[in-house]
Formats: C-alpha cells, structure tokens, sequence
C-alpha cells in the first residue's frame, strides 16, 4: 500500500498557528511564518529541479536557512544528509561521493568549491532563497506519497572499518523517538528546548523534529559557546537543555545553580563521572541521564532526576516501545546485574546503513541493533552502561574510532604502524593519542605529524598526544595491544 505522508510542519501550523516554533538570533518565528517560508523554500527546490527520493546534503552551521531547508526536505520528500561541518574537504568528498549526492548547500564557498564535481550541484542559502523569496505566497506543494518510502535522514556515523556509516533514519523513527521522548520527559505548550548540539548529529536534528510535533519552542544557538548558553539559561526561559558532560562541566565553571523553569539536564554523549552528577546533585541541577545512538535516533533509555535515589551511573529505563536486553556472544539474554552486550529493538532502529547490506547485517539481526556497547540491567530494569563501543573514543560529546585517525596517520611515509587511543581527561572525558611506530632511516615529531593529521581529519579526531616507538606492543595472536598501548601513555 502506499505511504500516507503528513506533513509536520504545515499540519502543527494549522493547529498552532501563533505559538512560537523558533527563537533564532534573537528572532521569534511563530508556526504559521515558519510554514510560510518553509513553502517558498519549497517552490523555488522545485523550480530549480529537486526530486522527491533524492538526497539534499548541508555543510552549514545552526541557522534559521539551515533548519528551513530541514523542513523543506521533509515536505518535498528529499532525504536530507546534515555533514559534519568539522570535517575537511577530502573527508566530506568522500561522504557526498558515498551517497552520489546532486545537491550540496552550503555557506563557505571554499569548501563548496572544493568538493565540487561533475554532477553536483552547489548551492548557498542565498542562491536558494533568490532575494525576498521568502515573503511571497507560493502554490501549496503537495506532499508526495511513495510506495517504498525513502528515508528522512541519513546521519553519517563512524565506524570500526575506519570509514563512516550512513545511518538511514525513517519519518516513523523520529515519530517514535518523539513519542517516547515526551512519554519520559513531559512535554508541556511552554517548554523551550535550549538547542546547542549541531544538526549534523541525532540529538540536534531530532530535537528540531520532535519539538514541531509537540508545538513547542526551540532556541537556536549556532555552537555551544558557554557565555551565550549562561544568558540563555537565565533569561530566555529555557525549560530543557541536551549537552554532553564536557559543556556541563564547562558551565559550572561560570555558574552556581540553574534557574527554578528548567526542567531538566538531558546528559549524554559521553559518559559522565560519578564526581560530575554528585556535583549536579549538590547544585540542585536537574540531571537527566540519558543513553542513545544515532543507529537508534538518539534516546534508548533516560533516567529522570531523582534526588532521593540518584543511583549514580544509571542510564534508567528504556524509552516507551523501546526494548533493551543484554546478550552474550552468541546472542542468549543474560540474567539480571550481568555485563554483556547492549541490544535495542523498536521503533526507532534505523532502516539500516545506506547501500551496505553487510554492515547492516552485522549490526541488525532479528530486528535487533547490536549497540557493541557493554552493560547491565539491574533488578529495577535501569540500564548502566558499562563502557561504550570497546575502541570508541569519546571526546568532548564527538566520537572518534580509532580506525579512522590510524587510516589517516597510515598514509605519511615515515609511519610504519600506528595504535590510536583514548586517554582519561577531566575536561574533555577523553582525549586522542597516538602511539606511532616509525619506519627505519625516517625521523618523526608532534609537530610534523600533527600538521599533517590536521590536513586529512577534522580537529577533534586529530591526536593531542603522540608517542614515537620503534614497534608497537602485541598481543600473543598478533594484534595490536590496545590495552598495553593506553597504560604506556597515560
């Protein structure tokens, strides 16, 4: 049969016309204006040969255009492809060229010209938009409907072979993300969603989506910049905030408490440390601790603030329809407060990796997502996560796989081998090293090989520390000794 496509966007317009949608660089955009521009935008996608099915990818920052063009997307049926605006040119090439992407869109003009080629079409918001397009009246766009229907999203996520992912995300996956979503959090017509993670990752994009379901405000903040986030907190009546443990940290540096509106602290990203929850509790901030993946669209379990039981580490409960269970390498359920692998199934596991059936079958099976993520449900069936992906680096609420800086490093000349690790920081969580074994008659040093990291790797996959060996250590069947390589440079 075929799909029957609502259209959030014009559909939460006619319900909610006058309630504010955004707050973007000071400028509120109630429902009804951001339909309107959101359908000149669709016009002019149209007039300039967009077709439904085909994929949109963006390289630009959190903006009004930016989320608009999120919109348009969605009506239009394009599939929208958010980058990573981090990554350098070549590491962008590489995703476009993956998923053969026609239109590209985006606001820095030497990285639109260096990853241009034949059959791409290269665009800026201002090409888009034609001058005051945006305050004309155009034709109602049909929204269109498809037998098979195409993902909404594809979000690029790092993977163990040293190459992104792309994740495939469904309208149906962000639907019942925001269902279970509002199921734990609330959601009432005042909130106010403080946005400060990107577009490009799943918190972002879903946050922007899920608040249009639900009719309420999302303030727009182009990056996480600690003074703007700091006013924001106390004077735009911000409600709910995601951040990763890093921002928090940062924020308690120029701040006691939180105001008496907010809600609750969405924190994940990363893991967080047992001193930075008690310090939350102490502060009276209201943490919520959550779990989730972009392979899951964003939340699988969150635990509300409990002052009274903090139960310190916990993750919570799995989201409404969301199921998690804890397997042993052959795929058995483990019993209760037993370590093994975490494994979600539901509504919101991704349709799969974008044109990689292997991939795809090595994560998905029987419906099931195989997180590669280590931990245990307790006797309340609160989830604690053990440790995250085994050679995965989180730093700063970004992942880093390993595989994908050693790929990178591989490539100078004086490099025999390289094992990349993540090393404890209060700050960051974790930060990038690299122990490095170099070849004989070659001279290396941090400043050679950091330059050269910098030309091929966006900046928080680059190694802050190096070590130069002559060889790496072993195991006894012959792989690298990650384990050894981590305590010799910490």
């Amino acid at each position: 049969m075929d799909w029957i496509v609502t259209d959030w966007l014009s559909a939460q317009a006619a319900a909610s016309p006058n309630q504010l949608a955004l707050v973007v660089a000071g400028e509120g955009w109630r429902y009804a204006k951001l339909h309107q521009r959101v359908s000149a935008l669709c016009a002019q996608c149209v007039a300039m040969g967009m077709v439904p099915g085909e994929t949109v990818a963006t390289a630009l920052p959190n903006t009004l255009d930016h989320i608009c063009i999120a919109y348009a997307c969605v009506r239009l049926g394009l599939v929208f492809v958010p980058l990573n605006t981090r990554l350098t040119a070549q590491e962008l090439d590489w995703q476009l060229s993956r998923l053969q992407c026609r239109w590209v869109i985006g606001d820095d003009t030497t990285v639109i010209q260096a990853i241009a080629a034949e059959g791409r079409v290269c665009l800026t918001p201002h090409m888009l938009w034609r001058g005051d397009i945006g305050h004309h009246h155009p034709t109602p766009i049909q929204t269109p409907q498809w037998q098979d229907e195409p993902p909404m999203a594809i979000l690029f996520t790092s993977g163990t072979s040293g190459k992104p992912k792309a994740a495939m995300i469904s309208r149906q996956n962000i639907f019942y993300n925001a269902v279970g979503s509002a199921a734990r959090l609330g959601s009432l017509p005042t909130d106010r969603w403080l946005m400060c993670l990107p577009l490009f990752h799943i918190g972002g994009l879903v946050m922007v989506l899920r608040a249009c379901l639900h009719g309420v405000c999302v303030v727009v903040h182009g990056k996480f910049e600690v003074t703007a986030v700091n006013d924001a907190l106390d004077h735009d009546e911000i409600t709910l905030v995601s951040l990763v443990p890093t921002m928090l940290h940062r924020l308690y540096e120029v701040r006691e408490g939180v105001p008496a509106h907010l809600r609750a602290v969405l924190l994940g990203g990363a893991a967080a440390s047992e001193a930075l929850l008690i310090e939350s509790q102490q502060r009276k901030v209201p943490v919520a601790m959550t779990y989730g993946l972009t392979e899951a669209t964003s939340q699988v379990a969150t635990r509300m603030p409990n002052p009274i039981n903090p139960k310190y580490g916990s993750v919570g409960t799995p989201l409404l329809f969301t199921q998690v269970r804890i397997t042993n390498d052959a795929g058995e359920v483990m019993p209760v407060n037993t370590i093994g692998e975490i494994c979600v199934t539901g509504p919101t596991v991704m349709a799969g990796y974008f044109d990689d059936a292997a991939a795809t079958a090595q994560v998905i099976q029987n419906g099931k997502l195989r997180t590669g993520d280590m931990g245990y449900l307790d006797d309340d069936g609160e989830l604690w996560v053990v440790q995250r992906r085994s050679d995965l680096i989180v730093s700063g609420g970004e992942n880093v796989y390993p595989a994908e800086v050693e790929v990178a490093i591989r490539q100078h000349a004086a490099v025999a081998d390289v094992c990349v690790v993540g090393l404890a920081d209060a700050v960051w969580g974790q930060r990038v090293a690299a122990m490095v074994a170099v070849r004989p008659g070659y001279a290396l040093t941090d400043e050679v090989l950091l330059a050269f990291c910098r030309e091929r790797l966006a900046g928080y996959k680059v190694p802050r520390v190096f070590k130069f060996v002559d060889v790496l250590p072993m195991t006894a069947n012959g792989k690298m000794a990650r384990a050894v390589v981590q305590a010799q440079m910490a």
